[in-house]
């Protein structure tokens, strides 16, 4: 099943403590709408163990390569990791998501909303 969810919630989602569930990892399946290249990917927030920070990740394929893990919501929103040359925001629009930490948007997201 494909949802969208506008930016300004998926914000609200991020911003959630992570330390609140059990693998203390938010975890988010999506794809990029017409792409082949992005069709099997997750991003989501945890944890970082060595800063005790939020650590933000992109999984874009089944490999590490494609990993990428960053320190703000900032930098993992704006970084260029889709096709080189965009960002998750530049390309808001075109993401749909298959799960939202396990369950769907319409399952998951008044809890979000409402906390």
């Amino acid at each position: 099943m494909r949802e969208k969810i506008s930016f300004k919630d998926f914000e609200i989602v991020m911003q959630d403590d992570v330390l609140n569930y059990d693998h203390n990892v938010l975890d988010i399946g999506f794809y990029i709408d017409g792409c082949n290249i992005y069709r099997v990917t997750w991003m989501g927030k945890a944890k970082d163990e060595e800063t005790d920070g939020d650590s933000y990740w992109f999984g874009l394929d089944n490999s590490e390569e494609e990993g990428h893990d960053y320190p703000t919501f900032e930098e993992f929103t704006n970084a260029k990791v889709f096709y080189g040359t965009h960002s998750l925001k530049d390309l808001w629009d075109k993401v749909s998501i298959t799960s939202l930490n396990g369950g769907t948007c319409e399952e998951m997201l008044p809890y979000y909303i409402n906390n």
